[in-house]
């Protein structure tokens, strides 16, 4: 059933047993200090997050000094996944209304994408992966994408 509010909203009707279970964003959770409320973790094989999720991105002008300073926050890693989850979701064309997900593992120089392309109401569902390189996360991302479209992801995309 749809939920709506606000993290402490969503917990209190829990709590107040208008819900069986919730399911929320980890980090989330953990950045407002609510890590006990978190009884199971989902693995990558039960549901892929959507592309990005958990990341932040800074941004600043070229040209400015700021940038030089903001230089520690880069993580090359997550640069990596997010760049190859958000190419595996810009091939797609995905959106808001279909569900598509995608988790990028980087390990010093080898990668992992994960994706899946589903359709809403479950009844089809097309999931792959695909390793490499990390330097190549971006081209890693538009492969796996490429090879969902081929075995016919491109059908629930379409029809959305």
């Amino acid at each position: 059933m749809p939920i709506r509010g606000n993290v402490d909203t969503r917990l209190k009707k829990l709590d107040q047993g208008e819900c069986d279970a919730l399911v929320m964003a980890a980090a989330g959770l953990k950045r407002i200090d609510r890590e006990e409320r978190i009884a199971e973790y989902i693995s990558n094989d039960v549901c892929l997050s959507a592309a990005g999720q958990g990341a932040l991105g800074l941004e600043s002008r070229e040209d400015d000094s700021i940038r030089e300073q903001l230089s520690f926050f880069h993580d090359p890693a997550t640069f990596a996944e997010v760049s190859a989850e958000r190419s595996f979701l810009n091939r797609l064309g995905g959106g808001c209304h279909v569900p598509v997900g995608a988790r990028g593992v980087a390990e010093g120089e080898k990668f992992k994408l994960l994706g899946v392309v589903a359709n809403p109401d479950g009844s089809s569902l097309f999931r792959g992966e695909t390793s490499g390189c990390a330097a190549h996360a971006e081209e890693l991302g538009r492969e796996l994408a490429e090879r969902l479209l081929s075995q016919g992801a491109q059908q629930i995309l379409i029809a959305r």
